[in-house]
């Protein structure tokens, strides 16, 4: 297990057929994993299980799949009463027919939840490539009782290497809204607001 923090240099994971990531959370809340792509040739789309609305009225689908086919969510997990902790999970095939060159996980718990910090609810991602794995402990992120997105890396395609950056960027206190990719750089809350779960 490779302990990702702040301040660490980007971790150089085996180049595989297929990296996963996943994200887990206590089983009774309720966050949900998405996910900002960013393709070869510059566009970009949005993976999650539920729909968000543009400024414009526009309505952004959800999408579980990429459109090369290369990245895949695993679904929604609802609250559980009973277990001990919850994931979803994103399965990312890199082959020669992958156009993905940057992948953004994103973990989001909507403000009808209520409150409760990223720390406070142990949010921890974690990016394997099947012999080693890249871990980002929910020590690390934010206790902001206000916050209800947080992207805790960036993985990037380098060379057909999977390269993991610790990132922790996080929403503006109360936004609904996803973060996007403008060029090469992922920005916060300039994507589409969430719609409400």
């Amino acid at each position: 297990m490779i302990n990702l923090t702040k301040g660490d240099a980007p971790v150089t994971l085996n180049k595989v057929s297929e990296l996963s990531v996943r994200m887990l959370w206590p089983a009774r809340t309720d966050y949900d994993l998405g996910a900002e792509l960013l393709f070869a040739d510059g566009t970009t789309q949005s993976l999650a299980t539920f729909g968000a609305r543009y400024y414009d009225g526009s309505q952004a689908d959800a999408a579980q799949v990429s459109k090369d086919g290369s990245v895949v969510h695993s679904g929604d997990v609802k609250r559980k009463l009973f277990g001990t902790s919850a994931e979803e999970s994103l399965t990312i095939k890199l082959d020669s027919s992958t156009q993905v060159v940057g992948i953004a996980p994103w973990a989001y718990s909507a403000q009808s939840n209520g409150t409760g910090s990223f720390r406070k609810y142990n949010v921890v991602l974690l990016v394997s490539d099947g012999t080693n794995t890249v871990k980002i402990d929910a020590r690390n992120i934010s206790d902001s009782e206000t916050v209800y997105t947080c992207v805790p890396a960036i993985i990037r395609i380098v060379d057909g290497a999977p390269v993991v950056e610790y990132k922790e960027m996080y929403s503006y206190r109360g936004s609904e809204n996803r973060p996007a990719w403008v060029g090469p750089r992922l920005t916060m809350d300039a994507g589409p607001r969430n719609n409400y779960k």
